[in-house]
């Protein structure tokens, strides 16, 4: 049930033209099915506790994304107010 929830989330997110992917999840099973991995990720702040190499991205974007920043939480995702 797992594997399929994240075939449709990753077609979803393909679908949609999403340039980049981020999550916190075993490298080598995201890596080795979808193609994650904490390659692109050293850099980037979280709120809380991580183990870095659970930090994982899939990037479809030429040039990558910034390769240091900080995740936070979308306010308009909290809010519900989100642009079409």
């Amino acid at each position: 049930i797992g594997k399929a929830m994240m075939e449709a989330s990753i077609a979803a997110a393909d679908a949609g033209a999403a340039d980049a992917l981020m999550m916190i999840g075993d490298p080598e099973y995201y890596g080795r099915f979808w193609g994650f991995s904490a390659e692109e990720t050293g850099g980037w702040a979280l709120p809380g506790p991580v183990e870095r190499r659970r930090l994982l991205a899939r990037i479809k974007r030429a040039g990558g994304v910034p390769a240091e920043g900080r995740i936070i939480p979308d306010p308009a995702f909290a809010t519900g107010r989100i642009a079409a």
